[in-house]
């Protein structure tokens, strides 16, 4: 796919990388959002979406074809693209490309060569996260994690099926020419291959459904929510699973979601409002509130804050700003969560614990280590596990615990 780099598009797409992944950018979601806003055909919106998460998610790769560090000050976009356009053109340059300064043919088939020697720059993926991943993994189901989370990801719909059956959404959206296909057609889970549009649909406006990966979509019904029990959602975020949380309730009993943000609250009601989910309650998350809540749940979900290293394939800006550390602090984070809202679950009541890393120890390590503890009051009755190499949808892990005593 190649433009005049005196085009709109080209200006509109270096003005966008410039502002993720230059020095203390901005996160690649709220630069998407711009840069998809800014052009009206639904054709170029596309392809900006296309190059722009293709640019991020194979940064490293792309610089090193420049035989340049990962980091990156901002300048001389003219290099992304061209290290870009090479590589998407089938590794030559098209007829008549301005080809910048020290970028030849034959270096960047050198720098090519030199690249896919080392796994890292291959992957596009920091050393660190690299050889973590590796040790925890091991080497071939890390490299097959890693490589499909390389992959351009459309967006998967979860269908609010208290309005509309999922058959009859997907023929809106076929005749609507925003390309559905099938995710998983049993669990109604579609993806939109044209989604430019889809936020602008009256289907949107109208709560028809909510943009929510497979792989999160699974957790909801993991925790098996029965109409007029009382749930709490300890993590809500903006509330993509307490959403689906009362739609398998059919409205009827209670949720309580819990967040300590109060811009991500009141996101959630939005989104409940046009969903028409009026089982929801939010609440600002506090010690003061979740301590009189002990034992009062038939349901618990702690969607615990981790590092997204499973979502890479739809927020490849991650890997370039985590860091070692940050991985250490939220797996803390998560083991208080865990030992905290447990004992908002009654007696003979369920916890799901999720989180969306394919590392180990913001998933299975930390469960293993909750029962090492707390094994006389909670059992482990169930795993689940979504791999990114073997199902088209983000790394995700949960745990459902029975609360015994």
């Amino acid at each position: 796919m190649a433009f005049s780099a005196d085009g709109v598009f080209y200006r509109a797409l270096g003005s966008a990388v410039t502002a993720c992944m230059a020095t203390g950018g901005a996160r690649a979601d709220e630069v998407l959002r711009t840069l998809v806003r800014s052009s009206r055909r639904p054709d170029e919106k596309a392809a900006r979406v296309v190059c722009f998460l293709g640019i991020v998610r194979h940064w490293r790769l792309l610089r090193a074809l420049d035989g340049a560090p990962v980091a990156w000050d901002g300048q001389e976009f003219p290099r992304i693209w061209a290290a870009w356009t090479w590589w998407t053109q089938g590794r030559d340059y098209p007829k008549d490309f301005e080809v910048p300064k020290g970028m030849s043919q034959a270096r960047m088939v050198a720098h090519w060569a030199a690249a896919h020697a080392s796994r890292a720059v291959r992957l596009s993926v920091p050393d660190w996260l690299d050889q973590r991943a590796a040790a925890a993994l091991g080497e071939e189901r890390w490299t097959a994690m890693a490589e499909a989370m390389l992959e351009q990801a459309f967006p998967h719909l979860r269908v609010n099926r208290r309005k509309i059956n999922a058959p009859d959404l997907f023929r809106r959206f076929d005749q609507a020419g925003l390309w559905p296909v099938w995710v998983d057609e049993a669990r109604g889970i579609m993806a939109i291959r044209k989604p430019a549009e889809l936020f602008e649909t009256q289907e949107f406006q109208h709560g028809l459904f909510e943009q929510q990966d497979a792989a999160s979509q699974s957790v909801a019904p993991f925790l098996d929510p029965q109409p007029g029990q009382r749930v709490a959602d300890v993590c809500c975020g903006e509330g993509g699973k307490t959403l689906h949380l009362s739609e398998l309730m059919r409205g009827k009993g209670r949720i309580l979601a819990l967040d300590p943000s109060k811009h991500r609250l009141e996101t959630l009601r939005k989104r409940a409002a046009r969903a028409d989910a009026q089982n929801i309650e939010v609440k600002n998350s506090s010690e003061a509130v979740w301590t009189r809540l002990h034992g009062q749940f038939d349901r618990v979900l702690i969607d615990a804050p981790c590092s997204g290293l499973g979502t890479l394939r739809r927020h490849p800006d991650i890997k370039w700003r985590l860091q070692p550390a940050d991985v250490e602090r939220l797996a803390q984070l998560q083991a208080t969560l865990l030992a905290q809202h447990v004992r908002l679950a009654k007696v003979g009541g369920f916890v799901v614990f999720a989180t969306c890393s394919v590392l180990p120890e913001e998933g299975e390590d930390q469960v293993r280590a909750f029962l090492e503890t707390h094994a006389a009051g909670y059992e482990l009755v169930a795993e689940h596990r979504s791999d990114p190499a073997t199902a088209n949808n983000d790394g995700f892990y949960a745990a459902k615990l029975l609360r015994k005593a």
